[in-house]
């Protein structure tokens, strides 16, 4: 049987797995559709950055605290980046256009959104350290202004 603690860990470290395998993927999504958007597009591409560079925190934000509970920090796979750079590819290949992309990052903040939502709903009545919790809830906020801002673009 699992001691408290043990417990408190497992549920710690189990979320925060799972908020840092949601951040890396979105954010090699985002990196891939980056040298989609064409340059004149400067501001668009400039919220994508943003977005980017938001995924990239809460990531990182993931692994220090994976790294405080005792685990080993998570890298990106190989296997991620490379399925983004293909699927990126693939919806935009007859059209690449800011309005298409920001369709496509739309409903992948909508689908992210409701992982991150689902995630801590699982995790929010267990031992899951208020630091994780707090860190999925980022998410979902972090999810939610991007979500809005991709709308301005549609």
């Amino acid at each position: 049987m699992k001691t408290r603690n043990a417990q408190a860990k497992s549920s710690t470290v189990s979320l925060l797995e799972q908020v840092y395998q949601i951040t890396a993927a979105e954010a090699d999504t985002v990196r891939a559709l980056l040298p989609k958007v064409e340059s004149e597009d400067a501001t668009f591409k400039s919220e994508l950055t943003l977005w980017l560079g938001g995924c990239e925190s809460l990531a990182t934000r993931a692994n220090a605290l994976l790294s405080k509970a005792g685990e080993l920090t998570l890298e990106g796979s190989l296997t991620s980046r490379m399925t983004a750079k293909v699927a990126t590819s693939m919806n935009t290949l007859m059209d690449s256009s800011v309005g298409h992309i920001a369709a496509l990052l739309l409903q992948y903040a909508n689908a992210t959104m409701t992982d991150a939502v689902r995630i801590l709903r699982e995790f929010e009545n267990t031992t899951a350290s208020e630091a994780a919790l707090t860190l999925a809830r980022d998410l979902i906020q972090h999810e939610e202004a991007y979500a809005e801002r991709m709308k301005g673009y549609l």
